[in-house]
This record gives structure tokens, sequence and C-alpha cells, in this order.
């Protein structure tokens, strides 16, 4: 066994996901680092992001894609925009590479870190849609400061969202639902799903054993107005 790739540099800031390392097989760490080369992104250079946003001008951009089966469907059925997705979870990341290399997707990109940092570099009114598929919802009271969508990260995402861009969230937590729709149609410009409905996707490994055991998905949907 080998240690996994270095660790992106980090940021003082409380997280909202808990990374697991795991050990990758030689074989493993450079089929990773083939893949990585060629459909990875490493963020912090001078020209980031704007040589991507050059190549693509319209962007979506997901945090935490886990397996990334739903991602490559998505990407797949959507060749005219670039999907980013942001991840720490190296087994998925890998799976990711991988079937974007077996099946040809040149629409697709990854980033190994923080996907709320990923946003933050983006400037204000670039991104075509913002992916958020189950973020962890911290169930605990003392534990919701970890929640990734706060006011805080309402309002970033609302601030790089193109005009009549859109975020679309799934979670099965009916309380965390209900407090990520308040958030987001508190920030200004911020409309239920007026236009254009939420795009076609397939159901994630989550989405598919939640419903298994029973329990309720919520969708929410949400657009940025054309003009505010």
């Amino acid at each position: 066994m080998i240690e996994s790739p270095e660790k992106p540099p980090g940021r003082r800031e409380i997280k909202s996901y808990v990374r697991h390392e795991r050990r990758f097989t030689p074989t493993a760490l450079a089929r990773y680092r083939q893949l990585y080369s060629r459909y990875g992104l490493d963020p912090g250079g001078e020209n980031w992001p704007a040589e991507l946003l050059a190549l693509w001008p319209r962007v979506i951009l997901e945090i935490g894609f886990g397996m990334g089966t739903a991602t490559l469907r998505m990407a797949a059925g959507d060749p005219e925009r670039l999907y980013l997705g942001a991840e720490v979870f190296l087994p998925g990341i890998l799976r990711l590479l991988k079937g974007a290399d077996q099946e040809g997707i040149p629409n697709l990109r990854v980033i190994r870190g923080d996907g709320k940092e990923t946003l933050k570099d983006f400037p204000e009114s670039t991104l075509e849609g913002l992916h958020l598929f189950f973020p962890d919802p911290w169930p605990k009271k003392r534990h919701h400061k970890r929640r990734l969508v706060r006011g805080d990260f309402a309002e970033l995402v609302c601030s790089r969202l193109k005009p009549g861009g859109y975020f679309l969230c799934l979670t099965d937590w009916e309380e965390y639902a209900g407090e990520i729709q308040a958030l987001f149609r508190g920030c200004p410009g911020m409309t239920g799903p007026e236009g254009p409905g939420a795009p076609a996707r397939p159901e994630t490994e989550f989405e598919k054993k939640g419903r298994a055991a029973g329990r309720r998905i919520w969708e929410i949907y949400l657009r940025k107005a054309s003009e505010i």
C-alpha cells in the first residue's frame, strides 16, 4: 500500500465535511495521477479560473459529487456545458475520473479540494448552475454550525450565479430542506422554479438508497432572476 496523493492546502475554517483518508495501492495511485493530469484542475494559478472560463464560458459547479455517478451522466447528456466537480473523497474522485476516461467525456473536470473554496475563486455572475446533492445535514443541533448551507454560503452562491442561473439541491432532511429554501429565497433575485424547469438528472446512489429505505427526498430548485 502507498499513501494517498498529497492533501490540498488547508484553510482555517469550520469544515462541513470530515475527510476520510484512504491509502491507494501503487497501481491505483499511478492511475489516479494519470487521469487527474487529464481531467483534474489545480486552482490557485495566476490565470485561474479565467483560462477555464475562456475555454468553457458555460460552467456547472457541483460541490461534493460523492462517487460521481450522476455527475458523469449529466455531463454526458449536456455536452455544451462544462461540469466541474469538487470533492475530497479520493475513491469517488478516482471512480469519476475512470468513468470520464472510459466514456470519453470531454466536458468534465475535477478538483480535489473544498468546493466552497472553489466557488469563492469564481468571479461574480460567471456560473450557470450550482449542484449540491445531499450535503451532510449534521443533524445534532450543536453541530449545525458545520452545515455547509448557511447564510454566508447562500449569499456566495447567489453572487456567483449568472442572471438566469440556477441552484439545485437534494436532501433527505425535511428541516434542512426548509432552512435551505428560506436562506436562498432571502437572497436578492432568487426566485422559485420560474422559466425552464430543473435539469434532467439521474438518481444518485445516495438517493436510491434513501428511497429504498423509505426516506423522502426533497429537491430544491431556485433560479436567479434574469434582471435584478
